[in-house]
Formats: structure tokens, C-alpha cells, sequence
């Protein structure tokens, strides 16, 4: 089984350029934790993830502090409440540049060992470069559950 035969097609993406708040907006709305960034032409630039939003970009996960309230988050710079406030305002400020992608040809298996040896959710799949899905960690999971792929014993 290939990644083009369970990979969702067309995937909802985000622009460098998109808010935060708008980006927050979209996750909540379409009820997803992360999408593939592209550019104008459809080339694969990043990802961002919910993670992204809540932690600030290139500090580890054990320096950051919960925060004590909502106000308290957004004052840190992780999304910004008012014009003063200094810190990440698009996605291209917090977005993983490096992305680990996979060509529609790869292997389910390949990309179950991938999700697992990175600890990721989520590959997104691509076409001559540019994105054609996105198979996530419950795609796999549908597949199977539905008896669709066998692990050896």
C-alpha cells in the first residue's frame, strides 16, 4: 500500500503569511491540530502545529512554564492581544521549516516507522514538489483498524 491510496488529498494548508490568530481560527474550525505550509505556487515551505501556537518557536519543551491563564499565554509572545505586544504574529514566525515529507509512492510502512522513529502526527505527501495530501497518525489508525495493513509477528 502506497501513501497515495490513504493519504487525504487536497489538505487544508496555511500561507507564511497567514495570522496566528487566523491560523487559530482555522485549526478550531475545521476541528485539526496542524496543517502543511506552502507557498503561493503550492511548494511545501513548512508545518505548524497547534504545539507551534502554545510553544514559542526554538525554545525546548522543558524551559517553557505553563502559563497561569489565558492572558498570561499571549503576553508571553506566543500570540499577540494587542498591537504592543512583541512576539510571533504569522506563521512563518513559528512554523518547523524542515519538514519531514514523503513522496505519494512511499510505502505505508515507511511512514508508520517514520511518524514513530520522529515522534510526529502527521507526513505531508508530495507531487514534482509541490503538495498533493496529507496522511496523519488516524489515517493510519483507520487503516488498521479496518484489517487494511498487517505488522509481522
Amino acid at each position: 500500500m502506497k501513501a497515495k491510496e490513504i493519504m487525504t488529498r487536497d489538505p487544508i494548508t496555511s500561507l507564511p503569511q497567514t495570522t496566528i490568530e487566523d491560523l487559530c481560527e482555522m485549526l478550531r474550525k475545521e476541528n485539526i491540530n496542524g496543517t502543511p505550509v506552502v507557498d503561493e505556487a503550492g511548494r511545501l515551505v513548512g508545518i505548524v502545529s497547534q504545539d507551534d501556537v502554545i510553544f514559542r518557536k526554538g525554545r525546548p519543551y522543558e524551559d517553557v512554564q505553563p502559563p497561569r491563564d489565558i492572558r498570561d499565554l499571549f503576553q508571553r509572545g506566543f500570540a499577540s492581544i494587542a498591537d504592543s505586544d512583541t512576539g510571533p504574529r504569522h506563521v512563518e514566525d513559528i512554523m518547523t521549516r524542515e519538514v519531514i515529507s514523503a513522496d505519494e509512492e512511499t510505502p505505508v510502512e515507511q511512514l508508520c516507522r517514520t511518524m514513530w522513529e520522529r515522534r510526529i502526527h502527521r507526513i505531508p505527501i508530495t507531487r514534482n514538489g509541490k503538495l498533493s495530501g496529507i496522511v496523519s497518525a488516524l489515517d493510519l489508525c483507520k487503516i488498521i483498524a479496518a484489517g487494511k495493513m498487517h505488522f509481522p509477528e
